[in-house]
């Protein structure tokens, strides 16, 4: 062989390869958007027998008809979340009435309580407790750091179905396009 064929044949192996790296990462780093997208897809597949039925049977144009079935999908999602809507602002509202300090020192005062009831037995559990460190190993911070994760989820939360719905207009605008799109793929 020559090494002229036998280089080339390497860099065509290191370009190939360099190529589906640079493919992984590319997919890596929009991820989101290509989750976005399926969602999209997804619900434009579930809305296009609305769009039809709103088109042809209503007499809509295609822009009325996109609109009003993405008011009717995110109604539904509307009317989904509204059902958990009074427990969680019961929870909220039970949450906002905990104080952390005063639980802590109703903990500890509990703690001194067991201790003296122990005495009185002649048991000794607070060299025990003590050795165990059990009420160092106690995090009273738990409950501010998951409300603050989840006020951050639900704002990611929000942007995500802004994208989706923004998406979502345009693949049910177009939705013809979009299912032969697929057709092509699925056969």
């Amino acid at each position: 062989m020559n090494s002229k064929i036998i280089a080339n044949g390497i860099l065509r192996a290191i370009g190939i390869l360099l190529a589906i790296v640079l493919v992984l990462f590319f997919l890596y780093k929009v991820q989101s958007v290509i989750v976005y997208i399926a969602v999209a897809a997804v619900i434009s597949l579930i809305g296009r027998p609305i769009i039809l039925f709103l088109r042809h049977k209503l007499k809509f144009s295609n822009t009325i008809a996109v609109i009003a079935t993405i008011v009717i999908l995110l109604g539904l999602l509307i009317g989904l979340v509204g059902l958990f809507i009074p427990l969680i602002v019961e929870q909220g509202h039970n949450l906002s009435l905990l104080n952390i300090d005063q639980l802590q020192s109703n903990v500890e005062d509990l703690y001194d309580q067991i201790l003296t009831y122990f005495e009185f037995q002649n048991i000794d559990v607070e060299q025990s407790i003590k050795d165990s460190n059990l009420l160092s190993k106690l995090d009273f911070a738990v409950i501010p750091n998951f409300l603050n994760s989840f006020i951050s989820g639900l704002g990611s939360f929000s942007i995500g179905l802004f994208s989706v719905l923004f998406i979502s207009f345009f693949f049910l605008k177009d939705s013809k396009l979009f299912e032969d799109g697929i057709m092509t793929f699925i056969p």
